[in-house]
């Protein structure tokens, strides 16, 4: 995930997303990315 965010990102909105999923990292391995669509599987981000 980390290596798509600094391709598609600019500097500043790079260090504030990769310390959000620094900070959490544990939430998204569990979260559903969806209830529906395609990313409706556990660990779906």
């Amino acid at each position: 995930m980390e290596e798509r965010i600094v391709m598609h990102t600019n500097n500043p909105t790079q260090g504030r997303i990769l310390h959000m999923i620094d900070e959490n990292r544990e939430r998204f391995k569990l979260t559903w990315g969806s209830v529906h669509n395609h990313q409706a599987w556990a660990g779906g981000w």
